[in-house]
């Protein structure tokens, strides 16, 4: 008798415990899902990449630029030879730590890029959203994508 008590009680316990892991599972899904709804407001994205993010920007290669300006985003882009000390020239995942986090040259690295406003076209130009927008003077760019170097 106490053996099959047992038993029962763990039955109930495991499909608590999937019934729970369900429920959660669901909500989790929910939240992790990605909005595919481009901004309601225009958006000021920096680029930082090497020459294969300079293609996928291009109009005449990727058009990845063109896809961004149709998704409300001001795309600006920073390549070889950008910047301070040419921080440009470093995009490795390694390197990573130097524009973020280095004590001595990070802050002036963000400034600009909180700031900069170019198109680079090392590789091929872009379409950009139209430099009349209110927000693109006086405001700061907000989402940075950045492309490591492979190889």
């Amino acid at each position: 008798m106490v053996m099959r008590l047992l038993r029962h009680l763990f039955i109930l316990i495991f499909v608590v415990i999937v019934l729970s892991t369900l429920t959660l599972s669901s909500q989790t899904k929910k939240i992790l899902q990605d909005d595919p709804t481009p901004p309601t407001n225009p958006v000021r994205l920096v680029f930082i990449h090497h020459s294969t993010g300079g293609n996928w920007l291009a109009d005449g290669y990727g058009g990845l630029g063109k896809a961004l300006k149709q998704n409300n985003y001001y795309v600006s882009d920073v390549c070889y030879s950008w910047g301070i000390n040419s921080i440009g020239d470093r995009t490795d995942l390694g390197n990573w730590w130097e524009w973020f986090r280095d004590p001595e040259n990070s802050p002036s690295y963000l400034t600009e890029l909180y700031q900069i406003d170019q198109m680079d076209g090392q590789y091929g130009e872009f379409e950009r959203l139209s430099e009349n927008f209110y927000f693109i003077r006086n405001k700061n760019n907000t989402f940075y994508l950045f492309q490591m170097k492979i190889g």
